[in-house]
């Protein structure tokens, strides 16, 4: 062998033996993850995306696992969220052109009520009525003619005058001898506890006064009594 064969082969001896040296003691970490790696990666991927739609995809449930239900404004009439009516209903009848039920917004007035009802017949006596007055649910409204309105101013009892609220007071200062009690009946002229224990009494037996003059079938009332106390009594 000649000298220079032998060093060609000396050096890529030494050559190999670096080589394999080096390798020996690099790191044995891969660059690429293992399998394991990437199915642990892959399953918190996946339970982070449930985690984000349990959140944001679906609706609380309540405690027993059914699903509230809002009902909203579908259970309530329009406009009534505050409990405020929005829509009334009002009667109108008599002397108008076109009697029956109207429905109007709440705060109208009497006049669009008669308006709704295709206004005042020519005989229609409207003087009695407060035009502006502002209607409620359920109230019914009255035109009455011009007949009827003299009739009733005649006897006091046409209502919005003063003749009528006047008798409506003189009715109501009056105690009513079919429902009063026995106190309230020893008020009156000429009744103590003994006479009003018997007006009590009758009243029971008999079913009530159909007339004051009843009063007088009362045992010891008669008719220097009744004289005195007619006027402030009343059956109705």
């Amino acid at each position: 062998m000649s000298i220079q064969k032998f060093y060609r082969n000396t050096a890529a001896g030494l050559l190999a033996a670096l080589f394999l040296s080096a390798a020996g003691c690099s790191s044995t970490t891969s660059v690429f993850p293992s399998a394991k790696g990437n199915q642990e990666e892959l399953e918190e991927s996946e339970t982070g995306q449930k985690d984000t739609v349990g959140e944001a995809g679906e609706p609380e449930n309540s405690g027993d696992g059914a699903k509230e239900i809002t009902t909203g404004d579908a259970g309530e009439p329009e406009g009534s969220k505050d409990g405020t009516e929005t829509e009334i209903y009002v009667d109108v009848t008599g002397a108008v052109n076109s009697p029956g039920v109207y429905t109007l917004p709440a705060g109208s007035r009497v006049f669009e009520a008669i308006s709704l009802a295709g206004g005042a017949r020519e005989d229609a006596s409207l003087e009695n009525l407060n035009q502006a007055g502002i209607l409620e649910d359920g109230q019914q409204i009255r035109v009455y003619t011009e007949e009827e309105a003299e009739q009733m101013a005649r006897q006091g009892t046409l209502p919005g005058t003063q003749a009528a609220e006047q008798n409506e007071g003189q009715k109501a200062a009056k105690v009513n001898i079919n429902t009063a009690g026995k106190e309230e009946l020893m008020t009156l002229t000429g009744i103590g506890e003994t006479r009003a224990e018997a007006i009590l009494a009758y009243r029971q037996e008999a079913g009530g006064f159909q007339a004051p003059e009843d009063l007088m079938q009362v045992e010891g009332i008669k008719e220097k009594t009744f004289e005195k106390l007619k006027d402030q009594i009343t059956v109705n």
